[in-house]
């Protein structure tokens, strides 16, 4: 536990599969200070990374993280085999009353596993 203020330093330079929000500061005693870490995996491998925390120049606090990347495929399927004849006349009426070219197909993309 800290009894003074510390100047915490972030060691780690942001990757492009981890990223964080952290600047140094000087963190008083029985304060919190948030930090958002944020995993974009790249390729479906497993990532490991060491995070260190310099207090005052003189130690170190270590954080790991690990994450597994996930190969995707997006796939389109047409959004009209899967509505309501409802939920189709609205889109009709609404495709209608929009500057949508009134020859596009009405779909989606999703990721498959």
């Amino acid at each position: 536990m800290l009894t003074f203020a510390s100047r915490v330093h972030c060691l780690y330079d942001c990757t492009p599969h981890l990223k964080h929000n952290f600047h140094t500061q000087i963190i008083k005693p029985s304060q919190s200070v948030p930090v958002v870490f944020t995993f974009y995996p790249r390729d479906a491998i497993t990532y490991i990374d060491k995070v260190e925390f310099e207090i005052n120049g003189l130690s170190r606090q270590a954080v790991m993280f690990t994450g597994q990347g996930k190969e995707v495929r997006v796939i389109q399927i047409n959004l009209l085999n899967r509505l309501s004849l409802t939920q189709i006349a609205f889109l009709k009426r609404y495709r209608q009353n929009t500057l949508m070219d009134k020859n596009s197909e009405f779909g989606f993309f999703r990721a498959k596993d």
